[in-house]
């Protein structure tokens, strides 16, 4: 299964940022066996551990003397990297490493992804971003960049909305913090086993002032009260992104836990997992057995596929040739117009008009459009509630007392009269979207429409 990625990741722990850093540290002392172990083990070389030790053990000089003597193609590579990091700055130097190509033809850029997954994009493209920094705000150095870089911290936040293409098909890893406002058919709470603890060094009093926040044994009887009530609000926090963590599942929500402390089997009895473990049992849910152990679910298993569904699809045959061509284009050039155009006097002859939505101070529109946006919102309206519908509609505009009873006894006249009863039954559609093209309107003639009021009988 592809990985989307986490939602938030610490610059300094993704792989690739490692691999680069082994790469800065083997160009800049090529004899640091360490930096170049990890550099040969990664996808910018992709040694395995056999080839390593094999190379590694029992040598009588450095690794990359050693990797020199064995393995002349490898040696190229480390050449090239030592060339390169002598004649450019940091973004150049490790520009040039990634879009180099070996004997295959694939470039270290493909076989990074390739390696990795595409999740590593955004680390690579950060480090990247942080090289290129460096060298704008002075004399560049790969030294200098290596060493600001290990002093730094920088943590990435990806935006991961539930409707990015590259997001479908993918298991995307995140905070509780990072999926508030998304959905997925499957979720799994993995960390449920332990709390947080509170960290306030200083715990706030009731009469504005602190106390410090000490062992067990050194608070005060007084200060203790208090200190229940930070951890009573740290837990509610904790409960309250329980609830967010749960709600993030369309179908299926699988709670897990792992076994933590010097005790095996410990779990906190505060933790994520007593709580769930205690709702699933009073909501008489079922042992099961897993991979790791019992379990318990609540919910109907999925119905299997009965023999007569899977003997109708077999039954509806191999899918038509048409289904893998492509739809003949539209006829070009093709021009769009509404009801209105349609209608309308010529160019030379038509009036200037001036649009509803420009400042105007005899509000000519003004009744016009609440009118409409009456007869749109009430007929979905008990005839009951209608009158104050309307009302409470009306007090929204500056519309006088005179004024908003003419309105409404307007519209209401129109609501009630026999004749209208159809279009405004229950069941009709206000402003109903209606675009295409029929014979009668001219070849290359599209129609965009809007009906204001559509009864179907």
């Amino acid at each position: 299964m592809a990985v989307a990625g986490a939602d938030r990741l610490k610059l300094k722990d993704a792989i690739i940022v490692k691999d680069l850093l082994a790469l800065a540290r083997f160009a800049l002392l090529p004899h640091d066996d360490l930096a170049l172990a990890e550099l040969l083990k990664s996808p910018l070389i992709g040694w395995d551990e056999a080839q390593l030790f094999e190379t590694a053990y029992a040598r009588k000089s450095s690794l990359y003397e050693a990797v020199s003597a064995g393995w002349p193609k490898t040696a190229v590579f480390l050449d090239f990297v030592i060339t390169q990091s002598r004649r450019f700055a940091p973004y150049e130097f490790f520009s040039k490493v990634l879009d180099y190509h070996g004997e295959d033809g694939v470039s270290l850029h493909k076989k990074v992804y390739k390696r990795l997954g595409l999740e590593a994009k955004d680390a690579l493209e950060a480090f990247l971003a942080r090289a290129l920094s460096h060298q704008r705000q002075g004399s560049p150095s790969l030294q200098n960049f290596v060493h600001s870089f290990a002093g730094s911290e920088q943590e990435l936040k990806r935006e991961m909305d539930s409707s990015e293409d590259e997001g479908e098909g993918m298991v995307r890893v995140m905070t509780v913090h990072g999926a508030k406002g998304l959905e997925a058919p499957v979720v799994f709470l993995p960390d449920t086993t332990t709390v947080p603890k509170s960290r306030d060094a200083v715990i706030g009093l009731p009469d504005g002032g602190y106390a410090l926040s000490a062992s067990s044994k050194l608070t005060p009887e007084v200060i203790k009260t208090y200190k229940e009530g930070a951890k009573a609000k740290t837990l509610q926090e904790y409960l309250r992104l329980f609830y967010v963590a749960m709600t993030r599942a369309e179908s299926r929500l699988i709670i897990c836990g792992y076994k933590h402390g010097q005790k095996k089997g410990s779990v906190s009895k505060d933790s994520w997992y007593v709580h769930a473990r205690t709702a699933f049992e009073s909501l008489q849910s079922e042992l099961i057995e897993t991979p790791f152990g019992d379990g318990q679910r609540y919910g109907a298993v999925p119905a299997a596929i009965s023999a007569a569904a899977k003997a109708e699809d077999k039954a509806r045959g191999d899918l038509p040739a048409w289904i893998d061509k492509r739809a003949p284009a539209a006829p070009r050039p093709r021009k769009t117009v509404t009801p209105s155009h349609l209608l309308a006097p010529t160019e030379d002859s038509a009036p200037a008009m001036r649009s509803p939505l420009t400042p105007q101070k005899d509000r000519r529109f003004a009744r016009g459009n609440l009118i409409h946006k009456l007869l749109e919102i009430l007929p979905d309206v008990d005839e009951a509630r209608r009158g104050a519908m309307a009302d409470k509609i009306l007090e929204g505009y500056k519309v006088s007392a005179a004024e908003s009873e003419q309105i409404k006894d307007e519209v209401m006249t129109v609501l009630n009269h026999a004749d209208f009863a159809e279009i405004f039954a229950p069941g009709s559609h206000a402003e109903v979207s209606l675009a295409g093209s029929t014979a009668s309107l001219g070849r290359g003639l599209y129609l965009n429409a809007q009906i204001d009021r559509l009864s179907v009988t």
